[in-house]
């Protein structure tokens, strides 16, 4: 998703779909960036 959506938009479209919080999908979108 991260390669087609700005990372916030990403987490919030992955949490809904998941069921997994937003934060914590925005914060591992963070750290997958920094690598």
């Amino acid at each position: 998703l991260v390669a087609e959506l700005p990372l916030k938009q990403a987490a919030a479209l992955a949490a809904k779909i998941t069921g997994v919080k937003k934060n914590l999908l925005y914060q591992y979108g963070l750290d997958q960036q920094k690598d």
